[in-house]
């Protein structure tokens, strides 16, 4: 955010000078605190429900230029149907680079920041083209069943050997590769089990049941 208020705000045209930008999220206040920001922002802090800024905004600005993992605050707004205008890091991570109606500024340039937001604020079929886009990719990689598809297709399909690669699978923009000793022991897990790693939760209930399958077969 620094960075967006130093290199790229000023970069904005003058149409936009009215228009009021918003940081929010988790300990916002805080942190606009202590940013000691050049520009004037809105701030909303520790919002219990993300929705209420998501049905009010016009896009979603997400300068990231260093990140690790999945960037689910991108996948959020985007599944509410809010354009986010992102960083190639970003829509790199989610397997998104190669899509010309993401948003995606190559790069990661202030000028093409600058010059993105603008467009898609502005340009109406360039705003519909992207959130749609956007849309579509979420609901066809991120969803709850996705996840689940390909945590089955991983414990189902082909595993890793000398003359066979692993199982690739995308999922949420991450390739998930399958390993022949895992898969013997995801074949063990509960049902229940299984599909609680599909949406991230139950992780320790999955672990727990992976160390008994491996205790019963020491036992053997």
């Amino acid at each position: 955010m620094r960075w967006f208020d130093a290199a790229v705000r000023p970069l904005l045209p003058a149409r936009l000078a009215g228009v009021p930008i918003t940081i929010a999220g988790y300990k916002a206040k805080e942190f606009v605190d202590e940013a000691e920001l050049a520009g004037a922002y809105d701030v909303l802090s520790d919002l219990p429900d993300m929705a209420v800024l998501y049905r009010g905004a016009r896009l979603v600005v997400a300068p990231t230029r260093f990140a690790g993992g999945i960037p689910l605050k991108v996948l959020e707004a985007a599944s509410f149907g809010v354009p986010v205008v992102m960083s190639e890091v970003l829509g790199t991570q989610l397997g998104w680079a190669d899509d010309p109606d993401i948003a995606m500024v190559p790069g990661t340039t202030a000028e093409g920041f600058a010059s993105m937001i603008d467009r898609l604020y502005f340009d109406e079929q360039q705003w519909t083209a992207c959130r749609d886009r956007q849309l579509q990719r979420v609901q066809a990689e991120s969803t709850e069943r996705r996840f689940v598809e390909a945590i089955t297709a991983i414990v189902r399909g082909e595993t890793e050997s000398e003359d066979r690669p692993a199982t690739r699978v995308r999922v949420g923009g991450i390739r998930v590769a399958a390993d022949q000793s895992r898969v013997e022991e995801l074949e063990h897990l509960p049902q229940s089990g299984a599909a609680r790693l599909a949406d991230g939760a139950g992780e320790n209930d999955a672990t727990n049941a992976l160390a008994r399958n491996r205790a019963k077969r020491r036992a053997r």
